[in-house]
């Protein structure tokens, strides 16, 4: 059994949330200049 400490539980917790943060701001922004090249 491995052991995980608080920090890093904590620092896996941020990273993963960074990820999901970083895909929807990749879309947001693909489909932010779609329509802006559409206008």
């Amino acid at each position: 059994m491995i052991r995980i400490t608080k920090e890093e539980l904590a620092i896996c917790g941020f990273f993963f949330v960074w990820r999901i943060s970083a895909e929807i701001v990749k879309k947001m922004l693909k489909n932010y200049i779609f329509c802006f090249l559409m206008v």
